[in-house]
């Protein structure tokens, strides 16, 4: 036993099977062995070796693997998880028979070894000159057992070893070091990685103090690192972005984070955590910052640019209107050029006011409002797209006004916006649901529809700038995809949120905005109250 051990320091495992059966051979007196293993389906046997004799007197062929179902005798241990003494094999009625070339068999004795529930090895031995005992039985498991320890042992080492040889590989693909600080012996110990990031020579020794750190740390950050460093406690975690300077001059950027762990022995604190050069990724966002920034001023620039000839084609527009004419085709070319125009410019200042305030340069014109205030106007701007499509309207709302704080045109542009959609892609004949509800301190505006319905895997994008829902639909209905990146940002600026719900594609959606309630419980609005004139086919509520 003490020789299989011996043989498991630094055997690979087929060495191991192998000292495992000669150990069962001399241990039970047999003249030959076998050490299988059984599959995790537990259903084949794999042939793993024999005992040297085996091997000089054996001259069948074998297959690699065996059914368990249909094997010989010498796998009932595995069919029925228990050992088994055979000391009259060739009196055995069961037997099968062997392949020619195989060992003549007298006496067998074999044990399985089951592990979690599963049977996991198969030993035996055969050919004792006397019969096995219950002593061989014994021997013979105790060894099976070891072995299987032995091979556990080193299939988990050989994990380790390829775990711990991916992780450095993993650190030094992203350059992370990993490091350890002792807060009462004032020492800092860093692995290899620390050479690397800072572009000390491989060779060189990198001291384990936090002086020979500073040394390539800005030393605007030092008073940032010694503060974590030396004013750590108990539960203490930290994360810092540092600017450093490698031993080339070169400037680069750091992620210096880390947290307190109890000392393995002793009272007191250990601090570990990792440094990693995050240069290339401050270097990428910068681009995509500048990116953003770039696009933001086209988008403006292409805004401006749009607008300047809507005005003299809208002009001629209304000069057309004015000096009449009887040809019908005339009128329907003035009329779809009148249209188009309307639509462009709704494009255009919608493109305005999303760089406006991607780019912080819109202003809200506060005051006291009531919320049906709000809804009158929205309403009058999506009256003649629900009517056109014909759809069936109804608005619900408590009777007492709703104060709130707010710009007035930029809430009924949000309404409209969200009544615009709901017209729009909800097929024609389709119905609308305007409803307001006041929930404590908060007013709770509801935009619903049977349109076409919004998948739920895109809900969690819809107000994404630029972001279409369907990019299969008529270019006539889809639209920039900016109306609801400017209703969601709009709804923000006011202190709100807005959520939209969908249950499918063709259930139709719903969008809820919530904007909190004004302190004072009457506005003073200078407006008429809301009169819902109907729109035909609509009902009010």
């Amino acid at each position: 036993m003490l020789d299989l051990y011996r043989t498991a320091l630094d055997a690979d495992e087929p060495t191991l099977y192998a000292a495992a059966i000669e150990a069962a051979v001399a241990v039970t007196g047999s003249e030959i062995g076998y050490f299988h293993l059984v599959n995790e389906d537990q259903e084949t046997v794999e042939l793993g070796t024999w005992s040297a004799a085996t091997l000089r007197r054996c001259k069948a062929v074998y297959q690699r693997h065996y059914p368990i179902s249909t094997a010989g005798i010498w796998a009932d241990c595995a069919r029925h998880r228990r050992p088994y003494i055979h000391n009259d094999y060739q009196g055995l009625s069961r037997k099968q028979g062997y392949p020619e070339g195989h060992v003549h068999l007298v006496r067998h004795l074999g044990v399985p070894v089951v592990c979690d529930d599963r049977v996991v090895l198969l030993v035996g031995v055969g050919n004792k000159t006397s019969d096995y005992d219950e002593e061989d039985l014994a021997c013979l498991q105790a060894i099976a057992d070891h072995a299987w320890s032995l091979i556990r042992h080193h299939r988990q080492r050989a994990a380790l070893e390829l775990s711990d040889q991916q992780f450095r590989d993993l650190q030094a693909l992203v350059a992370i070091c990993v490091w350890q600080w002792d807060p009462v012996e004032k020492k800092l110990v860093c692995d290899g990685n620390v050479r690397r990031i800072f572009g000390v020579d491989s060779s060189s020794d990198f001291p384990a103090s936090v002086d020979a750190l500073l040394r390539f740390i800005d030393p605007q950050d030092h008073a940032s690192v010694l503060d974590v460093l030396n004013t750590a406690s108990p539960d203490f975690a930290f994360d810092l972005e540092l600017h450093g300077i490698r031993a080339d001059r070169m400037l680069i950027c750091l992620h210096f984070r880390g947290a307190a762990y109890p000392r393995s022995q002793g009272r007191g604190i250990i601090l570990r955590g990792i440094l990693q050069d995050i240069t290339d990724r401050k270097r990428a966002e910068e681009a995509l910052r500048e990116a953003d920034r770039r696009k933001d001023e086209f988008l403006a620039m292409l805004a401006h640019e749009l607008r300047n000839p809507l005005a003299p084609i809208r002009n001629a527009v209304q000069v057309m209107r004015r000096l009449g004419t009887d040809d019908p085709k005339l009128r329907w070319t003035r009329d779809v050029i009148d249209r188009q125009v309307e639509h462009l410019a709704r494009l255009v200042d919608d493109l305005l006011d999303v760089s406006r305030i991607t780019r912080g340069k819109i202003e809200l014109r506060k005051e006291s409002l009531v919320v049906a205030d709000i809804l009158q106007r929205a309403l009058e701007a999506s009256r003649p797209l629900i009517e056109a499509r014909r759809h069936r309207f109804s608005v619900r709302m408590p009777v007492e006004p709703i104060p709130i704080e707010g710009d007035f045109v930029r809430l009924a542009q949000v309404i409209s916006n969200l009544l615009n959609n709901a017209a729009k892609y909800t097929d024609e004949g389709g119905q609308i649901r305007l409803s307001v509800e006041r929930a404590g301190g908060e007013v709770a505006i509801c935009v619903r529809d049977t349109g076409r319905g919004i998948d739920p895997a895109a809900l969690p994008h819809v107000f994404d700038l630029f972001y279409q829902v369907d990019r299969t639909l008529d270019r006539t209905e889809g639209g920039l995809g900016i109306g609801l990146s400017l209703v969601e940002n709009l709804v923000a600026m006011h202190g709100g949120t807005i959520q939209a719900f969908s249950a499918g594609r063709g259930l139709g959606s719903e969008f809820v905005i919530r904007l909190p309630i004004s302190g004072v419980d009457d506005a003073g609005s200078t407006r008429p109250p809301l009169e819902m004139n109907p729109i035909s086919p609509t009902r009010a509520e």
